[in-house]
This record gives structure tokens, sequence and C-alpha cells, in this order.
């Protein structure tokens, strides 16, 4: 697993910054959406064991989308088993990594960051998350501090407004060079005085 090979030999982690779940909430299938009807319908797109969907090329051609989709329910934060082998859902799956972190790594301080915010023109194009990225950081919230772990809301960090969005982002998720340095700052205005104080 990699949230327990953060370290490098006896070395081990003061602070870990958790950031992801972009990419699976950038492929999030509704079934009233008519480009996830493409999808859901085909029968050459095959499930596979994990959850997830094989998207046959002829869809990707028509769809524009590129690759799987995470199946995995959102689920809430009050409903979480870490013992669990198998996550039943999106917050158990967060639940469950951070209990690995903090046997392996007990001292470090663990920072879980929200996802990015979304903008209109793309939610109706091909990348498209149906409002389950706000969803999912309210839930988030909870499962962080459940966890002892501190929250951090990045929906607040960048404008997303289409006039503003091609700044921030070089595409629906990925942010630009720009979009990044803003990101770093906003972070570090959150933690920055923790970090400072012990080093």
């Amino acid at each position: 697993d990699r949230c327990v090979s953060l370290h490098d030999g006896d070395e081990k982690p003061d602070v870990i910054f958790v950031f992801m779940g972009t990419n699976d909430f950038s492929y999030h299938v509704d079934s009233n959406c008519e480009k996830c009807q493409i999808l859901l319908n085909c029968s050459e797109c095959t499930a596979r064991e994990d959850g997830n969907l094989n998207v046959c090329s002829k869809c990707r051609s028509i769809s524009g989308i590129y690759s799987s989709f995470c199946n995995l329910p959102l689920g809430t934060a009050d409903r979480v088993d870490v013992s669990r082998e198998t996550p039943t859902s999106s917050c158990e799956a967060y639940a469950i990594m951070l209990s690995k972190m903090q046997a392996a790594y007990p001292d470090a301080r663990i920072y879980c960051l929200g996802l990015l915010p979304r903008v209109n023109p793309y939610q109706s194009a091909v990348y498209h998350d149906h409002g389950q990225p706000t969803a999912f950081n309210a839930e988030l919230k909870k499962v962080a501090q459940n966890a002892g772990a501190t929250f951090i809301d990045l929906e607040q960090c960048v404008d997303n407004s289409a006039a503003t969005w091609s700044t921030w982002f070089g595409d629906p998720v990925h942010p630009t060079a720009a979009g990044m340095d803003k990101i770093a700052k906003y972070v570090y205005e959150q933690v920055g005085a923790w970090i400072d104080s012990n080093n």
C-alpha cells in the first residue's frame, strides 16, 4: 500500500498531505446524463472485478471519456468500518487509508485536502461530477475529524467561474503552474504556522 510507504528507511514523515480522488469523481456516472448513457447502454463496455468499467474504443471516441470511472458509492462518515479488508464506500476507503497511515506513522500530523471545485461549462461537457465533489468534501471533513486528522477545504481556494478557470486549470481537473502555486499558498496559510513552529 502506498499509504504506508511514505518513509525512507528509518526516516518517517512528520507531516502527511493527502490529496486524492479528483480523477475518480471526474468520471462519476449519472444514469440521467446523456454522456453516461452511451457507456451504460453499450454491451462492449465491460465491468471489471474491481467495480470499474472498461470503456470500449467506440465509446471513448463518441463520449470523449478516456478512462474508467469509479462505481464505489459515496457513503457517509458515520457508516465506516476500518477493519474491513474491502471498503464498501468511498468514505470507508478513505477512513481505512487514514487508519493504516496512523498505525504506520503515529507521530505524523495528517492533513486531508478536499477536492477542488468544478466549473459549470465543464460539468455540462464530458468531465462532469453532478455535485459529487461538494457532497464528498462534506463527508470527507467528518471522516478526517473522526480520525483526528485536519481537513483543508480547497473549494474555497480558487474562483470556479468560467472567466477565470483557464488561469488556474489546464483542463477540467489538472491545475496549471499558476493554479498549483495558488493551491500551495492557500494550504500553507492553513498549516504554515504549525510547520514553522515545529522546525
